[in-house]
């Protein structure tokens, strides 16, 4: 069959508007375009090789192979091997470096219709064993040299180690500290991203989407930081392989331990207690990590008294990866973690004259396997299966109310890409089944307020093209194709990311592109804290939302360790859904209610990376953001205009590690409130009203929506650590400070009308928190 016939064939493929699609349809169509015969031309020229261990003489995959003048850079595959091509003539330097190596380099003389040959040798260099911890994420000029995309920051697990912490690292509160990024509390450690809503983050771990990564409201985030190996954030527009969310995508990557045998560590802290083991065979190919963590404070606080503290939560990870001797790589990730909470809230009696406490259980559990398999040295596929589930469960006590929310997920996905000359080209599909369940009632009345089932499938086609137009310029084009039954909705994405490199060390990036979200949180973004969301998918009465977003950014190396990164960004949500106020239980659709809004701003990002003693980070974030109905306008509430951190680690070297976070933010906005109203409530018991004076009786008026503003926040954290090694074992002392000037950051009001005049307390943040840990690995 012809190129012509293929494209042809594949974009029939493509139209799958009541046609079904498999797996074999998408796979068959991609290896028929892919497999185009390749002429070679007479002029080619290039570099190809193998990146080998020096001692053992094993194939090293993931290392960054470049050539001196040219501002490109490759990994090698799970075997090796890496090719570079289209090179000048002459003589040239290769270079491979890899985290935990010395790097190697090797002239080579390139000559026209020749590929040179070559092998390089890397030396393990002088770590501790704190540092043989690898990543499956890219460095930062990795990144850089790569294909064209905006608003990616790459974060390494000594990072997430290193930096002061509430309680115990967390992945994502230093998500939080990144340009793009607002946190609206200290409470919380969800994510509004250029000002998108917190369920707007397509979250996942090793590919495996995460609902709801949150402990206690959000206070905590579930990742277990050692068995993370670090994470990437993209806050534009991302590649095509990235959608159903709106504002961002967050990849965390599981940390491979490259050590032979069982090696550990266990990790106490001020919140909970972790024990993690990991390691490998004597191939190194084949490696594995579990990690377990529970607080123990309701432990502690029903052995030293009377009463139980209500809550409590657990964590599993688990990885393991086999890279075959012949290539390519297997892995299986699997989470599970789960919030417990009982408490008498309220002293009242029910309708049966029970008394029973509140309580509420929720919890996500994840699995997948990925397998990644190189065709030879110019193509690859990725093909990832997984299951996902959020559940959660609410009982106001003894089934007076009783509410459960089920969301599970099925997904399978691939992604085959293959280099022609200068093009890199990419095709894959994603297709899942998502079951969501919403049942509300009341068992001792026998009674169901609501109950919604949805079982809907979503399937995706994407394909791009990383072209490569001499040695300064690199276009990224690509689309999806997206259809959800149910909901009767098919779309197309299409996005695009150009680079221009004025010199190796400096270019301009530009994106656009539209993404698309049919899972929807009914929420109320606005509210300080919450424990949980409650999840619905689009349908016939709740829209499918979308949002268009461009960005410009400018990135300069400075050294070969410091960066500077300015962006300006404009997002337009074509549809949003917000929960509807007026939503009456009886009529089934009106649970939400469009809007549409807009986000623009521009961040400044300057960093030192983590291959010195000294790094980190200074990142400033502008974002004006607005929502509107099509009758007002407001702020929403995680419209930051100003947020300021700077970031920053000493490693000294007798192994102390100094690090300190300072944080601005400008106000937030909120609802005030105007007056406060009496509810006088009948007692049939005792015939008569009752006379206003309980406090959960008084109802406040509120004003304009978001029209006040709270103060501007302020918090500086500190922390030192220092490992100590005692024959196998290495002692890792921690200690911090949270807020260390103990400033008092206003979180919210309270406000008393029934006093002349009114009065007005202010609810703080976290106070000052002085945090002690200590880590014991072997």
């Amino acid at each position: 069959m012809p190129v012509s016939g293929r494209c042809v064939f594949l974009i029939n493929a493509l139209r799958i508007g009541s046609v079904r699609i498999s797996v074999g349809h998408v796979l068959a169509a991609s290896l028929l375009l892919l497999s185009a015969p390749r002429i070679a031309s007479a002029q080619e020229r290039g570099v190809r090789g193998v990146v080998r261990h020096d001692s053992s003489g094993a194939p090293l995959a993931r290392v960054t192979v470049s050539v001196d003048g040219i501002p490109q850079s490759v990994l090698t595959d799970s075997t090796g091997r890496f090719a570079i091509m289209r090179l000048p003539r002459g003589t040239l330097v290769v270079r491979a470096r890899r985290v935990g190596f010395t790097a190697a380099e090797q002239p080579v003389s390139i000559r026209d219709g020749q590929i040179a040959e070559v092998e390089l040798r890397l030396v393990p260099s002088s770590v501790t064993l704190d540092a043989v911890r690898t990543t499956a994420a890219v460095s930062e000029r990795e990144r850089f040299d790569g294909a064209p995309a905006t608003a990616s920051t790459t974060i390494s697990a000594n990072v997430l180690t290193a930096l002061p912490a509430v309680g115990e690292p967390d992945v994502l509160r230093v998500a939080q500290l990144l340009p793009g990024v607002v946190a609206r509390n200290d409470f919380t450690t969800g994510l509004n991203v250029r000002g998108g809503e917190q369920d707007q983050n397509l979250v996942l771990l090793d590919g495996i989407p995460l609902f709801q990564p949150f402990h206690l409201g959000g206070v905590f985030g579930t990742f277990i930081e050692s068995a993370v190996g670090g994470l990437r954030l993209h806050a534009g527009a991302p590649p095509v392989e990235f959608g159903t969310r709106l504002s961002s995508v967050l990849e965390v990557s599981s940390s491979r331990d490259a050590r032979r045998g069982v090696h550990g560590e266990v990790q106490t802290s001020l919140l909970a207690s972790t024990l993690a083991l990991s390691g490998a065979d004597a191939s190194t190919r084949r490696s594995w990590n579990v990690a377990v963590r529970r607080t123990y404070a309701d432990q502690i606080a029903s052995a030293l008294a009377d009463r139980e503290l209500p809550y409590a939560f657990l964590d599993g990870h688990a990885h393991f990866s086999w890279a075959r001797a012949s290539g390519g790589t297997f892995t299986f990730t699997a989470y599970h973690g789960r919030d417990r909470l009982r408490e008498d809230f309220m002293q009242r009696e029910d309708t049966l004259r029970l008394d029973s406490p509140y309580a509420l259980d929720w919890g996500n559990d994840a699995a997948g396997i990925t397998w990644t398999q190189p065709l030879g040295t110019a193509t690859s596929f990725v093909q990832r299966a997984s299951v996902s589930r959020f559940v959660s469960q609410q009982d106001e006590g003894a089934g007076t109310s009783v509410a459960k929310n089920d969301v599970r997920e099925w997904r399978a996905s691939g992604l085959l890409r293959s280099e022609h000359g200068s093009h890199l080209l990419g095709v894959g599909y994603e297709v899942a089944q998502h079951d969501v369940m919403y049942r509300e009632g009341s068992p001792q009345l026998a009674t169901t307020f609501e109950w919604r089932v949805q079982r809907p499938v979503s399937a995706v086609l994407l394909a791009d093209d990383t072209w490569k137009l001499g040695s300064s310029f690199v276009l990224r084009p690509g689309v999806r194709f997206e259809r959800l039954s149910g909901a009767g909705w098919s779309g197309i994405s299409p996005r695009i990311a150009a680079r221009w490199f004025t010199t190796s060390n400096t270019a301009l990036t530009a994106t656009i592109g539209r993404t698309t979200q049919w899972l929807h949180a009914l929420r109320e973004e606005e509210d300080a804290l919450r424990f949980f969301d409650r999840w619905v998918m689009a349908d016939s009465t709740v829209p499918v939302a979308s949002a268009t977003q461009g960005a410009l950014e400018f990135e300069h190396w400075l050294s070969p360790r410091r960066f500077l990164r300015i962006e300006v960004f404009a997002k337009h949500y074509g549809a949003l859904v917000e929960r509807n106020p007026l939503d009456a239980r009886d009529v089934r659709g009106d649970e939400f209610r469009p809007i549409t809004g807009k986000s623009r701003g521009f961040d400044v990002l300057l960093r030192q990376v983590e291959t010195g003693a000294v790094s980190g980070w200074l990142a400033y974030t502008f974002s004006h953001n607005t929502r509107t109905d099509g009758v007002s306008t407001w702020r929403p509430a995680q419209d930051r205009r100003h947020t300021v951190n700077a970031v920053g680690t000493w490693r000294t070297r007798n192994g102390t590690v100094l690090s300190g976070r300072l944080g601005f933010g400008s106000g937030i906005p909120y609802t005030g409130l105007e007056t406060q109203l009496v509810r006088r409530i009948a007692d049939p018991r005792a015939n008569r009203w009752d006379r206003g004076v309980v406090e959960r009786d008084v109802q406040g008026v509120g004003g304009e929506r978001n029209a006040a503003m709270l103060p501007s926040v302020v918090r500086l954290d500190l922390s030192v650590q220092r490992t100590l090694v005692r024959g196998r074992l290495n002692f890792t002392p921690v200690l911090g400070v949270i807020n260390a000037t103990n400033r008092r950051n206003v979180y919210a009001y309270r406000f008393d009308y029934r006093q002349a005049p009114a009065i007005r307390e202010s609810l703080s943040q976290l106070p000052i928190i002085p945090t002690l840990g200590v880590t014991v690995g072997w």
